[in-house]
């Protein structure tokens, strides 16, 4: 997950301090994000199964890592609903791509 929010964050780099060029929406979108966060919810959610009901209490470092992560599910950039954006951009470039018979 951190190698492919550093890729992601790369490429933006690339591409927002190119002199000349605009950033691409897709690379605006930042795709990586939202998928690094649902692998992550996906890896914890596991490890509270398996860690059980000690999990919720505060003063456990797991219920803090439940937290963050729901908090930060739901920011914008990474939150599920950017799929949607995401997805659509990819159609969109798609169609852009295809050649027409």
């Amino acid at each position: 997950m951190r190698a492919t929010i550093y890729a992601g964050i790369a490429r933006l780099d690339d591409e927002i301090f190119t002199p000349g060029v605009a950033p691409s929406p897709r690379a605006l979108a930042r795709g990586d994000a939202p998928f690094a966060t649902e692998l992550a919810r996906r890896v914890l959610d596991i490890c509270v199964d398996l860690y059980g009901s000690k999990t919720i209490y505060d003063v456990n470092p797991l219920e803090q890592l439940v937290r963050d992560l729901v908090g930060l599910s739901v920011h914008l950039s990474t939150s599920r609903a950017m799929w949607a954006r995401v997805g659509q951009l990819v159609l969109d470039e798609h169609s852009e791509n295809r050649e027409e018979p």
